[in-house]
């Protein structure tokens, strides 16, 4: 528990004219010592350290640590009387820094730097402020907690560039006493609803607002400040620390949430406010730019007007949003915390940058530039990109210049974002000094290599099966004719870690061989298709005699592929595999519309037909989907838990997390919908409460209540995930998985997502302590970091059985 307490240092300890060149800061840092010296004297302090006011070197402050109770940290800021010096000398637009340039003979102004002193000299009036709102509201005061409980939640509290605690109890303050915005009558929850609806209008924080009680012009502010709150005093911006990607960030985060407490719904209040949504779950791409420590702007030096790692983040976010554009909804740039520099003995520090991407332009492969005729712009372009900039003439008739990134291999076309972004630094910023990003965190898990190709793809797959469906409806001498051919095997909606790849010996009569030089596997993967026979009211109604008769169909339709086309079949009683351009398909007969017996008999067929359906569905919908989903299945595997997870479950876990995302956007990336998902398998109730993956929402408020009563049974099973086709919810984990492997994939998800953490948000924690020392080692460009997520942890089982690589059928998918 920190609590701030301030203590005022006396006028006569200042002179007139120290507001100048930081003769203010060196007495106040002095003042300060003393103060220090004295305090550790005191028999109930514990300690006392230095720290820092949100980040900025010149306000030192001091953490006092009690011995009893031992949880309590006092955080001593130093104030000054109002009248200690001219607040017309400390305005915005005043030079109180005589080493800053000289513009058109005047010496440009230093408002940071006086918004430093004078946000001293009016602490008492802001609490006075606070006090009144407290006074005027009831409920002002559990709304305050509320509201900093939600910013919390986001890590949005303790950026130095960011919102703080003071910062919103005073927008809210003055949300209740301006007038007409929020009503005091409200209670805490009516009163953060109402404030975060208000804020989530990018017009409202950008125009800025006066808690002055005067209409004032704000006009003035907004060349200095990019959001702009002047306090009760009329001299003192409240927000002149927060930047503009912060305030980006704050808009994005209130909209979201206040679209779901609009919405309702039972889990509105917890999604909202209870559930921890830090950086590496919100944004989808994470980079950390490692600059030159060694260059005197970058040490975190206070000559100038403002800290200057400062202008690093503006610099940073104005390059990486000009390089990205629309391909990303949010671009947020923040230095990481400045204490923990001194530990890193490195010449390097790091910016860290988090982008949301806008789904419809993330992955586009052409950014377009200016006309050719617009000389300016066309310069300007070129002077950006550099090389990568060229003159190209469109299909509708326009020459424009552009960036072209065509020549990306089609299985990482989703590192062009990222791509991008190492570009500009690297050649617009020339403190850079590497580009780290997340988005080839975990290539070397899913195996890519340059050879993968679009053969494999969903589309492709799906073409595949079209031909050889067309070829079976097209068949005449069958007993009952051939209606549809559905595909229902993982690769075909793209969630299968390794989809299948033609098979030279897969095309008939020698057609394949020699078309690759690649090893050839032992064997093919099958590919599962369900056979959809027309109606007939002659089948047997023993679901044995129907499974013999089924048999009998599938012979058939072998038999006619290989007389009419040449197509190699392998027939079974179980199944008929067809081989057909390179790939086997299984097919299995589907005769349910023939009555209520043969459905019965083909009971997990129509389900999971039913489950390739909404699957499908989901995966056309967001196509960032499958390929999380391939990593998701990859870590489960790679802990030895697929025997008991099944893949549908995987898959409607997944599913839940894209349709049903809470109070973030849904996954833009594979590395932000796998850290979701290790959390939400970490910290779901499996046994009490039921996941309901409803892409439609069919499901009643009634029908959620009865299947959570169901769940308190003994025989219950250990997870329940209601889907539309399976509304009891118990189909893929009636038979697993038992709890004591569910809490173990519980432990391992929670540790794994631990760690993934830190590797995307690096030291730049944003108030969340992570400790172990395994994670102070993790750095995002380190070429095994992917590592720490998937080995294994096998000192846990009694017996460990080593199987050559040579003699596994598909050597290539083995991780270690």
């Amino acid at each position: 528990t920190v609590v701030d307490v301030a203590v005022e240092v006396p006028k006569e300890f200042f002179q007139e004219k120290d507001y100048l060149d930081h003769r203010y800061h060196v007495k106040r840092m002095a003042y300060l010592q003393v103060l220090q010296q004295n305090l550790e004297s005191a028999d109930w302090v514990a300690s006392s350290v230095y720290s820092t006011h949100h980040a900025d070197v010149r306000k030192p402050c001091l953490l006092v640590k009690a011995k009893k109770p031992g949880d309590v940290c006092l955080r001593v800021l130093l104030t000054i009387p109002v009248h200690t010096f001219p607040s017309a000398r400390l305005h915005h637009e005043k030079a109180n820094l005589r080493n800053l340039e000289i513009q058109n003979d005047e010496r440009l102004p230093s408002p940071h730097y006086n918004h430093s002193i004078i946000e001293d000299m009016f602490m008492d009036e802001h609490i006075k402020y606070l006090r009144g709102a407290a006074e005027t509201a009831e409920y002002y005061e559990d709304a305050c907690i509320l509201l900093k409980v939600w910013a919390a939640k986001r890590g949005l509290l303790g950026a130095p560039d960011g919102f703080n605690g003071f910062v919103l109890s005073m927008i809210l303050a003055y949300l209740i006493r301006s007038g007409g915005k929020l009503s005091p009558q409200m209670d805490a929850q009516q009163l953060v609803k109402g404030a975060l609806s208000f804020l989530s209008n990018p017009a409202t924080l950008k125009a800025g607002f006066t808690a002055t009680g005067v209409k004032q012009n704000v006009a003035s502010w907004r060349s200095m400040f990019p959001f702009i709150f002047v306090g009760p005093c009329g001299y003192v911006n409240i927000g002149a620390r927060i930047s503009r990607s912060a305030m980006d960030e704050f808009i994005h985060e209130a909209a979201r949430s206040s679209s779901l407490l609009e919405r309702g719904g039972r889990t509105a209040f917890e999604q909202v406010f209870l559930v921890s949504l830090y950086p590496a779950m919100r944004y989808d791409l994470h980079v950390h730019v490692k600059l030159d420590r060694s260059d005197n702007t970058a040490v975190g030096s206070c000559e100038g007007d403002i800290v200057s790692w400062r202008n690093h983040e503006r610099t940073i976010h104005d390059l990486v949003t000009k390089a990205i554009s629309n391909r990303a909804k949010l671009v947020r740039v923040q230095h990481q915390p400045f204490e923990q520099d001194a530990e890193d003995e490195t010449d390097l520090y790091t910016v860290w940058v988090g982008i949301i991407f806008d789904p419809e332009h993330a992955l586009r492969l052409v950014d377009l530039g200016p006309s050719s005729d617009n000389d300016k712009l066309a310069k300007e372009f070129r002077a950006f990109w550099g090389d990568r900039a060229e003159l190209r003439r469109f299909k509708d008739g326009r020459i424009c210049e552009s960036v072209v990134w065509d020549s990306i291999p089609f299985n990482k076309r989703h590192h062009i974002p990222a791509l991008a972004t190492d570009y500009v630094l690297k050649r617009n910023f020339s403190s850079t000094e590497t580009v780290e990003w997340s988005c080839n965190l975990l290539d070397p898990a899913m195996g890519m290599k340059e050879s993968d190709s679009k053969e494999s793809s969903p589309i492709a797959l799906i073409q595949c099966l079209d031909r050889l469906a067309k070829r079976m409806k097209d068949m005449k001498e069958v007993p009952l004719r051939v209606v549809n051919a559905q595909p229902i095997s993982p690769a075909f909606r793209g969630t299968d870690p390794f989809p299948p790849r033609q098979h030279q010996l897969a095309f008939g009569a020698g057609i394949g061989l020699g078309r690759s030089d690649e090893q050839m596997p032992v064997c093919p993967k099958t590919l599962d298709v369900v056979v959809q026979l027309e109606g007939s009211g002659r089948w047997p109604e023993n679901s044995m005699a129907i499974n013999k008769t089924k048999a009998a169909m599938a012979l058939k339709i072998a038999e006619q592929l290989r007389s009419s086309y040449a197509t190699p079949t392998i027939v079974t009683e179980e199944a008929t595999d067809v081989l057909h351009e390179g790939y086997v398909f299984r097919l299995h007969i589907n005769s349910s519309a023939s009555g209520a017996n043969n459905e019965a008999a083909e009971k997990y067929l129509i389900k999971g037909a039913a489950h390739a359906a909404v699957i499908a569905t989901i995966s056309a919908r967001f196509p960032v989907y499958g390929a999380a989903t391939q990593v998701a299945k990859r870590w489960i595997s790679s802990h030895m838990l697929a025997p008991h997870i099944r893949d549908e479950v995987v898959e409607l876990i997944m599913g839940y997390l894209f349709l049903h995302p809470g109070a973030v956007d849904p996954p833009g990336s594979r590395e932000v919908a796998f850290i979701r998902f290790l959390d939400l398998l970490a910290s779901h109730p499996w046994n009490v409460l039921p996941l309901f993956v409803d892409p439609e929402d069919e499901f009643t408020l009634a029908d959620m209540q009865n299947l959570e009563k169901k769940m308190d049974s003994s025989d219950a099973s250990s997870m329940c995930i209601a889907t539309p086709y399976d509304t009891e919810g118990d189909l893929w984990t009636q038979r697993g998985p038992p709890g004591v492997v569910l809490k173990r994939a519980q432990a391992l998800a929670s540790r794994a997502a631990e760690r993934l953490k830190v590797l995307l948000q690096g030291k730049n924690r944003m108030g969340h302590n992570l400790s172990g020392s395994f994670m102070n080692n993790l750095l995002l460009g380190d070429a095994s970091a992917w590592e720490s997520l998937f080995t294994p942890a096998l000192m846990h089982y009694d017996i460990v059985l080593k199987l050559r690589r040579t003699a596994l059928p598909f050597p290539d998918q083995a991780l270690f």
